[in-house]
């Protein structure tokens, strides 16, 4: 999945991890707490509509434990509705994230859950990781700024109630923006957009 242009993408870039050097290991649970909750702070930080890329690229260990407290309740808070129309992308290279940063996925696999992931600051290339299922994949590949559920039912050749189903799961996940637009005579439809923005 590409990014539609060059833009900064993000809002802030966080460090990680805040409360100790990215050389020790990430390995407990109380750990993971503490800097979920930094990472809770930096969401509050920024203004609505904003993402929040969390560059864990200089992360030597991290184990299952640490990535599910921190990344695996990160990601289900937000779709439970905290820090709303915040987003949050994970910054790392592939490799990292394959290899080292395993863990990360497999946490997010094992919640059921997911979460968007880019290989550098500029974003121009990124994807998604942890449980996602090929249809929603789809669907957010196909999402292009300003689509509506029935232009994406068309372009996926599926019922419009197929696809709100599955823009409404992309939303609650943080994966695609959404905002409310209302057309001629004063009729409402919800509109969609990647959350890595477009090149003004």
């Amino acid at each position: 999945m590409f990014a539609p242009g060059k833009t900064t993408p993000f809002e802030e870039i966080f460090p990680f991890p805040q409360l100790r050097s990215p050389e020790a290991p990430l390995a407990t649970r109380e750990d993971g707490q503490e800097e979920l909750a930094r990472l809770g702070e930096a969401l509050e930080g920024v203004r609505p509509g904003g993402v929040v890329g969390v560059d864990v690229s200089g992360v030597e260990f991290i184990n299952y434990s640490f990535s599910d407290e921190c990344f695996g309740n990160l990601a289900g808070r937000l779709q439970s509705g905290e820090h709303p129309e915040r987003f949050v992308v994970l910054v790392a290279p592939k490799k990292d994230m394959e290899n080292r940063l395993q863990d990360i996925e497999v946490a997010l696999k094992n919640r059921k859950l997911a979460m968007i992931w880019a290989e550098d600051e500029d974003a121009s290339e990124y994807d998604v990781v942890g449980e996602l299922s090929e249809a929603l994949r789809e669907t957010l590949k196909a999402v292009e700024p300003g689509d509506t559920n029935d232009v994406l039912a068309e372009k996926l050749a599926i019922k419009s109630t197929a696809c709100i189903n599955r823009t409404d799961k992309l939303t609650k996940m943080r994966l695609l923006r959404k905002k409310l637009h209302a057309g001629e005579y004063g009729y409402k439809q919800y509109e969609f957009a990647p959350v890595l923005p477009a090149s003004g």
